[in-house]
């Protein structure tokens, strides 16, 4: 019914004008037509995260998520791309459609009235150029509003750093799990290539993760989302710990890592390209997220286990992974807010906020109130769900983050925050009430789809660290075996064992019993013959640890 009372309006506005009426009802319309002219100049654009843009060559041959064609990814040592490549937007969602809910919620709620736009780019290469791309793609609009997932923030901020007429026409920008200050996770993503959250077409994630990790060693975009100089003084952690020794500053010590080197032993320009370009956020000591003459707004999420430090040896590989749980599972809240975040939640993770009803509710609050458009109320499904082949459902929170406890080692109080850490070659087997859990990616859940705590690959040492919420586990393994009991960030009690090359039966009891039984042999066969472990921590190793 208004669709055709548009066009009835608009037929009428031709008979009108055509027969030069110069009656009331034809200068209502003149202003009529001049506002829907206007609104042509104005935008709302979606800027997605690394991984989120299509690839394709230049003769149009999809590349990015093709199953076969993937490989042609590839960049040189100093960051350029082998192939001929460029972004593509096929239908405004995304690679993987992982922004389908955002993109139609904000169309089908400020499409009349905005341009709803999804910025493509070229996620591998610098920052600092998709903005270029970005400013000229926005160079006929006198209105934008930018809506920016994880390092699509940082693309926008320096679209928005480097012109003030980018930020004359820019009424807010709107940052969703953006890593100002970068993410721990991304050094071991170096050695791991696990860098996606997500379980791409329901297909196994291993199919792409050796040509990301390939692909991060020399990507410019990567770099930019490693730690930077201000991760410690913004979170309150340090990043990086090198043969027991913690660094607030990582470039230093990660130029020297075999990925940070080219093949001749001198340090990758991308380094340098980094550095400069979070630099550029800055106007003097104040960063982008504070200029005085653009709102932006940002929001994060938390209560999700999130890579706070990387552990390395004397040879800078990478040994052991430190966890938070302020954070989305990606990116810490505090840097998603470069400090206090402007909104924060609970309940969601790095990508699952792009499409989460609340999330979403709030973004649509900030554009009206920026812009002065309210949004149409459509019959739209929001969904707090992914699309993977387990549904990770919970209703997000809300909530405060001045009021936020947070202690010393990241860890936020309110939640249960104990912890079981095993670490494990990966060929070992988790059970839960004797049937083998599902390794989702990062995520670990029961047979019933439960969420049960975390996992990550710990470099390339060809071990796992599991981070599971409390309760009682089995083991099936061999090799090497450590657990941990941990409480916010301290630790209560660590052994280790080597398991031999046998299979072994590991049960492993809960945070108040703390009994961890080894048996040789493997479930039903295995016989009473107790493994003890080769190193229990003393106390004062344990206060040494928890000295960190």
């Amino acid at each position: 019914m208004k669709h055709l009372k548009k066009i009835l309006t608009l037929a009428l506005a031709f008979i009108l004008v055509m027969s030069l009426s110069t009656s009331v009802f034809a200068d209502n319309l003149d202003d009529e037509i001049q506002t829907a002219t206007s609104a042509k100049k104005k935008a709302i654009v979606i800027i997605p995260g690394i991984l989120g843009s299509s690839l394709e060559t230049t003769s149009g041959q999809e590349v990015w998520l093709h199953l076969t064609n993937f490989g042609k990814m590839a960049l040189n040592e100093e960051g350029e791309s082998v192939y001929d490549i460029r972004s593509a937007n096929y239908d405004n969602y995304g690679a993987n459609n992982t922004y389908k809910t955002l993109y139609n919620s904000l169309n089908n709620a400020f499409g009349d009235n905005f341009d709803v736009i999804f910025f493509d780019y070229d996620f591998r290469l610098p920052n600092a150029r998709s903005a270029t791309k970005l400013q000229t793609e926005l160079s006929g609009y006198s209105e934008v509003v930018l809506v920016a997932h994880s390092m699509g923030g940082l693309v926008a901020g320096y679209f928005l750093a480097s012109s003030a007429v980018n930020r004359q026409k820019t009424t807010a920008l709107i940052t969703l799990g953006t890593p100002f200050v970068g993410a721990a996770k991304c050094i071991n993503v170096m050695e791991t290539g696990e860098m996606i959250t997500f379980n791409l077409l329901g297909l196994n994630f291993n199919l792409f993760k050796d040509t990301i990790k390939d692909m991060s060693k020399n990507c410019c975009a990567a770099y930019q989302l490693l730690p930077t100089s201000n991760y410690y003084s913004i979170t309150g952690l340090y990043p990086l710990s090198v043969n027991g020794t913690n660094y607030a500053s990582v470039r230093n010590q990660l130029e020297k890592t075999a990925w940070g080197k080219r093949s001749n032993g001198t340090t990758k320009p991308m380094f340098l390209t980094a550095t400069v370009f979070h630099s550029s956020l800055f106007n003097g000591t104040t960063h982008i997220t504070d200029y005085n003459d653009v709102n932006v707004y940002t929001i994060a999420e938390n209560g999700e286990d999130t890579i706070s430090k990387v552990s390395m040896d004397s040879n800078y590989k990478i040994t052991a992974l430190t966890y938070s749980n302020s954070g989305d599972g990606t990116v810490l809240y505090k840097s998603a807010g470069y400090g206090t975040p402007d909104y924060t939640y609970t309940g969601t993770n790095h990508t699952g906020m792009v499409s989460d009803s609340k999330v979403i509710s709030r973004i649509k609050s900030i554009i009206t109130s920026e812009t002065g458009v309210a949004a149409t109320s459509v019959p739209f499904a929001e969904m707090s769900a992914d699309e993977n082949n387990i549904v990770y459902t919970s209703e997000s929170t809300e909530i405060v983050a001045d009021n936020l406890t947070i202690n010393e080692r990241g860890w936020i109080d309110g939640f249960d925050n104990r912890r079981i850490n095993i670490y494990a070659d990966n060929d070992s087997v988790l059970l839960v009430n004797g049937l083998a859990a599902i390794e989702d990616n990062e995520r670990v859940f029961d047979q019933n789809g439960v969420r049960i705590g975390s996992v990550w690959e710990i470099g390339s040492t060809g071990r796992k660290m599991y981070a599971l919420y409390n309760g009682e586990y089995e083991l099936s393994g061999t090799g090497f075996l450590k657990i941990e009991y941990m409480d916010s960030g301290y630790f209560d009690s660590i052994e280790e064992y080597n398991l031999g090359v046998n299979t072994q039966s590991v049960s492993i009891g809960d945070y108040t019993t703390q009994l961890v039984t080894c048996r040789l042999g493997d479930g039903q066969m295995a016989s009473e013959v107790e493994i003890q472990p080769i190193h229990t921590y003393s106390a004062a190793e344990l206060m040494e640890l928890n000295r960190d």
